[in-house]
């Protein structure tokens, strides 16, 4: 076992190295537009607009974030905030986890699909992913008025960690590997970041919110992407995406 996880690591470096011995340093650089484009974003909102901390401040970085109340109240900027909120991050280790799961997952992608096409869906999906996660919000406000989506409303949504979900939903359905993706993510969302880093001090969890939307994101893009395999496979992963949405909802 231990033999053969090392020649794996072997044999994907040289693919990796005979790929960009036959590149220039251009063509590398064209071939991963999007993937640039996003951490050139990144770091451009933090030097312009710093970081968004607070979950009720709306000036500063804190003004490009997006407000779920907004989807029936002011749609137009709803549209314009689901966008802006993208590039803003609440501190440095956010900035530094979504930059290296953007410079990864969306590398990848683009090889695989191009650049255009991993722009519409990267875009698509996150947006439907949103749209969602805020639909879960409002009824769960309208459903218990006193409860805790009340606050959720009015938060500060920001990040890319919904689109970049769906992507890795999507590129997992395409993969041999679907169910080591979805055990990965349920591991690292539900029992890492929300049952044991709410119990961590130094450690500031995400919460119960953030899981959901991710694994929402996460089942949009596992059944947008089930839909390009054929027979058991394409069933198998649209029933398991629509299964994590039930499950969230």
């Amino acid at each position: 076992m231990y033999r053969r996880v090392i020649t794996s690591f072997v044999v994907l470096k040289d693919r990796i190295q005979k790929n960009i011995a036959k590149k220039s340093w251009m063509e590398l650089a064209r071939s991963r537009a999007l993937t640039l484009c996003f951490l050139c974003a990144f770091i451009g909102t933090r030097v312009a607009f710093g970081y968004c901390s607070n979950f009720y401040k709306n000036e500063g970085a804190c003004a490009l974030t997006l407000r779920p109340v907004h989807l029936l109240e002011d749609p137009f900027r709803f549209m314009t905030q689901w966008f802006t909120r993208i590039w803003v991050h609440s501190n440095i280790r956010h900035l530094f986890f979504l930059s290296a799961f953007n410079f990864v997952v969306m590398q990848y992608a683009e090889l695989k699909w191009g650049t255009p096409k991993t722009c519409v869906v990267a875009f698509s999906l996150d947006f439907i992913s949103i749209v969602l996660g805020t639909l879960y919000v409002g009824a769960g406000d309208y459903v218990y008025p006193n409860g805790w989506h009340r606050k959720r409303l009015h938060w500060n949504w920001r990040g890319s960690s919904t689109l970049m979900y769906a992507i890795s939903g999507a590129l997992a359905a395409s993969s041999s590997y679907a169910h080591w993706w979805t055990c990965a993510h349920v591991v690292f969302d539900w029992v890492w970041l929300y049952f044991i880093g709410r119990r961590l001090r130094w450690f500031r969890a995400p919460g119960f919110t953030v899981a959901m939307l991710h694994s929402i994101s996460f089942s949009v893009g596992l059944i947008y992407g089930a839909y390009a395999q054929k027979g058991r496979k394409r069933r198998l992963h649209i029933g398991a995406g629509v299964l994590g949405l039930i499950c969230m909802f």
